[in-house]
């Protein structure tokens, strides 16, 4: 925030939320002809807009005021120079710059209205008070501002909420580099509002502290081991995992320190895991390097992978009776309870795309370290019973852990899982790398000998810079390191310069950019044309521009 910024309640101007600007145009001009005295002013607005009183006034006087457009000499109100400046050219884009020389957070509550996960004006409000360390006792000033933005056309009012304009979307451009802090700020808040969630959760249903740090049991090689022996720690009542565990099973992949330690406490401490993040953050290899850290550790004999669907239900997790090759129906175990009998941790990917509820059932018990029984009878007879005590069917031991991911960009779907299912895990947020690591990740494996048949040509890296950065493909949908990297490599044996850097955009981007704004597709695809110009043949961007056009009917696509 700037010095000559401050935190000045902002009142509306009347005429409705579309009118804002418009009454304050009028107003300019008006005032720019007549410099009215201030009693005829306050009359003039009472009789335009119905606002009598000089309490009504006043408060839009202020508006003009605070955002040094019009200014009081003697007893007349008349432009001031900034307000003169203004009327040669009243363009929303200088409105917007100087309500923000008084009012602080209109760039804030811009990059909220285009930030997913932001569910509704309460969670709105508390977001900005945050970005602004102040307090207001309603909804009101966070209101105003959306207001603002909406009558200055950089936000749309739709059924399903405030979404950003093209306008808009050039504006955050505009300001790049404070978008980015802003976002990143942003991504932290949601953070700690998921980790508030998971300590309340704890705090509901808290675990014993260990007296004694649990040292794991060194294993045999992987694989070595029969299917039928028991892994070491498997029904240990602990489980403790460390930092360098995990590290060592990352191999080529990145994390913050911070990142890796947050998931060790989570496990330790008892939860399930829940890894969220833009797509290509490498959440999946993140959860498979876990898994194998346990192996090693003796807590599991492997990591079962599986993806959620929309149509699972508990025959999918659970399991229920499948008709056999011998025409007899038998019970057939779901994903669940096949990793508990092959003594696996399991690993869930896109888990929000389930209905979890459903899908979970009884199994929402068991994940709260409680056991249940289901309706299906085994081979020999006995009921199926899950949970922690020995005489179970199915023992989960206390050191059995379920990791699963979920993209950010499906963030508010997080929001639609119960909160029953949401105590049941510890939620760890990872992000993009800022630009400047991300550029060097790119550059590195641009030459690296692992990544293709000859390193990439510096046409092609100076492109990708272009796009997979704060100021371009991520203003509108951040994607992690390792779709980039795929880019990166198909180039590297495909070779063709531009031409292969749109198809490798085709195949590896294009299905990441799903649930966007028409508007932010269109500001994609103008993009592309801008760092491929003179580079990509029009006949593979017109393609490209097929395929959006497929994707994103109602949009208005520009052409190379």
């Amino acid at each position: 925030m700037s010095e000559d910024q401050n935190l000045s309640a902002i009142p509306p101007l009347p005429g409705g939320v579309r009118r804002y600007k418009a009454t304050l145009d009028g107003l300019l001009g008006w005032i720019g002809r007549a410099a009215p005295p201030l009693l005829v002013f306050r009359e003039a607005l009472g009789e335009r807009y119905g606002s009598p009183g000089k309490t009504a006034a006043d408060a839009y006087l202020r508006v003009l005021e605070g955002a040094h457009l019009v200014e009081r000499r003697g007893d007349h109100v008349k432009l001031a120079r900034a307000g003169e400046e203004y009327r040669k050219d009243p363009s929303p884009e200088r409105l917007f710059e100087q309500l923000r020389t008084t009012y602080a957070g209109f760039l804030e509550a811009l990059v909220l209205a285009g930030t997913e996960g932001v569910s509704g004006p309460e969670h709105f409000k508390r977001l900005l008070e945050r970005l602004l360390g102040r307090r207001w006792k309603t909804q009101s000033q966070a209101v105003f501002r959306r207001n603002w933005l909406v009558s200055m056309g950089f936000v749309m009012r739709t059924e399903q909420g405030d979404v950003l304009t093209r306008r808009g979307l050039t504006l955050l451009r505009a300001h790049a580099a404070e978008v980015a802090e802003i976002r990143r700020r942003v991504e932290d808040l949601l953070q700690e509002e998921l980790e508030e969630e998971v300590a309340k959760a704890e705090a509901a249903a808290p675990f014993e502290a260990w007296d004694e740090p649990w040292e794991p049991v060194e294993m045999e090689a992987a694989g070595t081991a029969p299917k039928d022996v028991e892994p070491p720690l498997w029904s240990s009542d602990r489980l403790v995992l460390k930092y360098d565990q995990i590290e060592k099973h990352l191999h080529r992949l990145v994390f913050p320190d911070a990142l890796l330690r947050r998931v060790c406490a989570a496990l330790t401490s008892g939860k399930h895991l829940l890894l969220v993040g833009p797509p290509g953050t490498g959440k999946t290899d993140l959860a498979l390097a876990i898994g194998s850290a346990a192996k090693e550790a003796g807590y599991c004999s492997d990591i079962l992978p599986t993806t959620a669907s929309a149509d699972w239900t508990t025959f999918d997790t659970i399991g229920g009776y499948a008709l056999q090759k011998d025409g007899a129906m038998r019970f057939r175990p779901g994903v669940f309870l096949a990793a508990v009998e092959r003594r696996q941790w399991l690993l869930i990917d896109e888990l929000n795309r389930a209905d979890i509820d459903r899908a979970f059932g009884e199994l929402l018990t068991v994940l709260a370290g409680r056991g249940t029984h289901a309706p299906f009878a085994l081979d020999d007879g006995r009921m199926v019973s899950i949970g922690p005590e020995p005489d179970r069917t199915h023992r989960v031991p206390p050191s059995f852990r379920l990791l699963a991911t979920m993209n950010t960009w499906d963030r508010a779907s997080l929001f639609r899982l119960s909160h029953a299912v949401q105590r049941r895990f510890a939620i760890v947020s990872i992000g993009i790398p800022r630009d400047e690591e991300y550029s060097r990740i790119m550059e590195q494996y641009a030459r690296d000998p692992a990544g293709g048949p000859e390193p990439l040509e510096p046409r092609a890296l100076d492109a990708m810079k272009a796009l997979f950065c704060s100021a371009g493909l991520f203003a509108h949908r951040p994607l992690g390191p390792a779709i980039a990297l795929d880019m990166v490599r198909y180039m590297r044996c495909r070779g063709a310069g531009g031409e292969g850097f749109v198809e490798a955009l085709a195949m590896f981007v294009l299905p990441q950019l799903e649930g966007l704004l028409p508007e932010a597709a269109a500001e994609i695809l103008r993009l592309v044309h801008k760092t491929t110009k003179g580079w990509a043949p029009r006949a593979s961007l017109l393609d490209l521009g097929a395929r959006l056009r497929e994707m994103f009917p109602l949009a208005t696509f520009s052409s190379p």
